[in-house]
């Protein structure tokens, strides 16, 4: 394996190469490209990793690379297969490639490759609710016991008086589910599960795996209270697993983790039509092992070269079963694979990233990266030791009023609602996120989006509120669910690492400034970090 930064990097024949198409990396799609996007352009005879900081241009990088294979390596678009996790970024790549090359989500692709599987519909999820519900109607009554005692032992104490103060059986069974969160726990538990390619027969294992820890462990009150409440919870569980699974089956219906399991089954059994020689996989930090499995199987039907695109410092869904050591160990896995770093943005100012890329490599696991801009902006992180309506009022107004664009993001869905209450703003559902206004509609290009839906998005200013300490703040400072760990090994040091990347991902939309309320005596840690180690500007209002 082989890392390269700059061109002095290469050997000679990729010297040459570069040189004799200048014309095409001087003028692609009315830019030119950098030296490191150069570099990512002309390495195509191996698996490659394009490590991508924060607005480095990744995506036209991407474009560039299958449009140089195409016209300059005399590849055709057919033998070249785009895959995203996002449906966003695939009709970005489509509306932007020149030729028709075969672009899809991953699930997407996964469910094409399933023939007996194409006249099913998509569950994408919703409404699990729904299914327990029914379930509930068809359990037994040791099952309905099992539940009942599991929800009460996992109420808080406000809610279990309000469960003794109910006189009617059935209004207390109807508490207990609701308070809860019972049935998006199991969802939860059922979307990794599967998500590992567990069948039914799996619950044996996992069983097996909670004793042991339990035997294994030197006791004590936590010790128990876990394995007693993972037990209860598996047998709680594995009944609705089994009702969910012919639920699929009985209503013609094909879930996200069926698109990857089945689609590998088959790859692996009967090979797979379509000979791809490149397969690009985009925003590869926030992979799964099943899909990184899966895109391990089709380069081997293939024998495709594998190029993967990502940034280690975005990684944000480990709770949703990303991996980030199957990117960061990505050359163990390929061994033939080289390495490339993209570390020119064109998006944020270099205060701004000098101030962000010290934050973020407090995790150990983080790759370093020299990040550079040719932007310049004095102090870009404000911070704001003031949570009244009024003072975000002000600031959103006075940030729109040039026809600048704002994010307001929050790490909650309900983080803004606090700030609009008592005040004339309004908010209107437009699809992934809320935009704001007020009622004259006089501040305009203003968005509230949580922080992991504006990943891959940038605007002028961001607006960061409620980074507060406490366990609902920023970071988040609650445990993953204890039943977590049965599937996934996915502790609280990691979920704290995530945590601050997601910080990172957050104050990285700007392009001209972050702005960042808090509370006096009420800041989160990262508020102190980020004043004594960068002598921010403070604004009391």
């Amino acid at each position: 394996m082989k890392e390269y930064y700059q061109i002095e990097d290469l050997p000679i024949e990729l010297k040459n190469e570069l040189k004799d198409n200048a014309s095409f990396f001087d003028n692609f799609e009315g830019k030119s490209l950098d030296e490191q996007q150069r570099i990512a352009c002309i390495l195509n005879d191996c698996d490659l990793e394009i490590i991508a900081g924060a607005g480095t241009g990744k995506t036209h990088t991407l474009l560039a690379k299958a449009e140089y294979l195409i016209e300059k390596k005399n590849i055709s678009p057919d033998d070249i297969l785009f895959l995203s996790f996002s449906k966003s970024c695939v009709e970005e790549l489509i509306e932007k490639l020149n030729y028709e090359v075969p672009t899809s989500t991953i699930h997407s692709f996964g469910l094409s490759l399933i023939n007996e599987y194409r006249d099913k519909k998509v569950y994408d999820g919703k409404g699990f609710k729904k299914i327990f519900e029914e379930y509930l109607k068809t359990a037994s009554d040791k099952q309905i016991d099992d539940i009942t005692t599991y929800c009460e032992n996992n109420l808080n104490s406000n809610d279990m008086i309000k469960l003794i103060e109910l006189d009617r059986e059935i209004e207390k069974f109807n508490h207990l589910i609701s308070k809860s969160n019972i049935s998006s726990r199991i969802k939860s538990f059922i979307d990794l599960f599967k998500g590992k390619g567990y069948v039914a027969s799996d619950f044996k294992k996992i069983k097996s795996k909670c004793k042991h820890d339990f035997e294994n462990n030197s006791g004590g009150y936590y010790t128990n209270k876990n394995y007693l409440n993972n037990m209860a919870f598996i047998q709680i569980v594995e009944p609705v697993f089994r009702f969910y699974e012919g639920y699929l089956f009985r209503n013609h219906l094909i879930d996200f983790n069926d698109m990857i399991n089945k689609a590998i089954d088959l790859v692996e059994k009967e090979g797979i039509f379509n000979n791809f020689k490149y397969i690009f996989v985009d925003e590869y930090q926030d992979i799964s092992y099943k899909n990184f499995q899966f895109i391990k199987t089709l380069k081997q039907a293939c024998n495709a070269h594998l190029v993967v695109v990502g940034d280690d410092w975005q990684s944000i869904y480990g709770f949703r079963d990303s991996d980030i050591t199957l990117f960061n160990d990505f050359c163990d896995y390929f061994p033939n694979a080289n390495r490339v770093f993209i570390e020119k943005t064109y998006r944020n100012p270099q205060e701004l990233i000098d101030i962000a890329g010290n934050f973020i490599m407090k995790n150990e696991s983080q790759f370093k990266k020299s990040l550079k801009s040719d932007k310049s902006i004095e102090k870009p992180v404000k911070i704001i030791f003031d949570s009244d309506s009024d003072s975000i009022y002000n600031l959103i107004y006075n940030l729109s009023k040039d026809n600048e664009k704002v994010f307001i993001l929050g790490r909650y869905n309900g983080d803004i609602d606090k700030f609009i209450f008592d005040t004339d703003l309004v908010k209107k559902s437009k699809g992934s996120y809320k935009q704001i206004t007020n009622d004259y509609e006089s501040i305009k290009n203003v968005e509230y989006r949580t922080i992991h839906k504006a990943k891959g998005l940038e605007a002028d200013y961001v607006v960061l509120i409620n980074v507060f300490n406490r366990d609902w703040g920023f970071p988040n400072k609650f445990y993953p669910p204890y039943f977590v760990n049965l599937i996934q090994d996915w502790d609280y040091d990691k979920k704290l690492e995530e945590e601050r990347r997601l910080f990172y991902v957050a104050i990285t939309r700007a392009k001209k400034g972050v702005y960042i309320f808090t509370e006096d005596y009420n800041q989160s840690e990262y508020i102190d970090e980020l004043i004594d180690e960068n002598k921010l500007i403070l604004n009391y209002f």
